[in-house]
């Protein structure tokens, strides 16, 4: 019988991986997503069509140096995304995510002014890099001045502003401000914390500690609560159909850092798929 990546068997009567009525059952794991069944058309144009656009990146004369690796992070991020949700070789969707993190790098290397986005998706950018790249490659996120996390100061993100901080610092030199970090963990614990505060901010720099003082358990424990924050934007929130919705980018990052320090990582779930951050891990030291 067919299994699904984290070798379980497929809903009872279900022995091929697309069911009677052509739905994708991996895509039912990872979002609503059903649009874009394996080795069908509109799969192929979709994948098609992003690598075509890498292409026009890749050639263009006109963009700048920023717009161009920023553009190419997120079509090699959406590339990886579709090959991994039509379960691809492994090698196939490391690659991806590898080009991506060095792109995502030399963006931050070269960005000179405040990104036009929030603290969140700044945290999201660089989890990428932090998941798939090289200790040199993220080590650049470290330099980049807080001024440019974002277009604007939100409130709604000011705790995951601060988290950013926390992070470079230990990108920069592998230790962590224990004390920063437990003011992030306190203030988002506010009864007026917001949203991005309390499900991403908080449980990373608990997980941040955690991996830290070697609490297994603990960095597992802040890393679930990320996911499921991952899971109820894949299936009912703002990634529903979206290739955003297959992986936990957040997640990953921490995942990758506590793998480095010895840690095993006990989450079973497709958002968070561990081998991938491992072999990319092993590809990073090796060269």
């Amino acid at each position: 019988m067919v299994t699904n990546r984290l070798g379980t068997k497929p809903p009872q009567g279900q022995s091929q991986r697309i069911d009677s009525v052509g739905i994708d059952i991996m895509a039912l794991q990872l979002n609503k997503d059903t649009k874009t069944d394996p080795g069908s058309p509109e799969q192929g144009r979709i994948l098609s069509e992003a690598i075509e656009r890498l292409e026009k990146v890749r050639t263009s004369t006109v963009i700048n140096q920023v717009k161009r690796w920023t553009s190419t992070q997120s079509v090699n991020i959406d590339i990886g995304l579709m090959r991994y949700q039509q379960e691809a070789a492994d090698d196939t969707v490391v690659d991806a995510f590898r080009h991506a993190a060095t792109a995502g790098s030399l963006h931050w290397t070269a960005r000179t002014e405040p990104a036009h986005s929030n603290e969140r998706l700044t945290l999201t950018s660089w989890s990428w890099v932090i998941a798939f790249g090289s200790v040199e490659e993220r080590k650049n996120l470290s330099l980049v001045p807080a001024e440019r996390f974002a277009k604007r100061d939100d409130k709604d993100y000011a705790e995951t502003r601060a988290l950013l901080r926390v992070l470079q610092g230990y990108l920069a030199t592998g230790a962590l401000d224990l004390k920063a970090a437990d003011a992030v963990i306190a203030t988002a614990g506010k009864k007026k914390a917001s949203h991005a505060d309390v499900k991403v901010a908080k449980p990373y720099a608990q997980g941040l500690i955690a991996l830290v003082q070697g609490k297994a358990d603990e960095w597992n424990a802040a890393m679930e609560v990320l996911v499921k924050d991952h899971e109820h934007e894949a299936f009912r929130g703002e990634l529903v159909d979206l290739p955003n919705g297959y992986m936990a980018a957040i997640p990953l990052s921490l995942l990758r850092l506590g793998l480095e320090r010895g840690l095993v990582c006990t989450i079973k779930s497709l958002h968070l798929p561990v081998r991938l951050v491992e072999q990319a891990w092993k590809l990073s030291v090796s060269g």
